[in-house]
């Protein structure tokens, strides 16, 4: 059995769209006030909120590609050897 590429496709962007939104919004919490606009603890803060948030994302669409990945593959032990297509 192959992968459903279109499956696992949708299903990273849903991740990404999910951490994307989070992301704006843990940034927005922290960071945005009237008096700290441009302030550079605003942009050190934000990047580096900004780069844990893409961490989180990367790790979880890393485990759902190998959980999906686990799931439809065929094993190793079946006597067939799955090739791309």
């Amino acid at each position: 059995m192959a992968i459903d590429r279109l499956y696992l496709l949708n299903r990273i962007e849903e991740i990404e769209f999910e951490e994307q939104r989070s992301i704006r919004t843990e940034v927005d919490a922290k960071f945005f006030k009237k008096d700290l606009r441009s302030s550079p603890s605003l942009v050190s803060g934000s990047a580096q909120a900004i780069a844990i948030g893409v961490r989180r994302a990367t790790a979880r669409i890393a485990e759902e590609t190998w959980t999906i990945a686990e799931k439809e593959a065929p094993r190793a032990d079946s006597g067939h050897v799955a090739y791309p297509a």
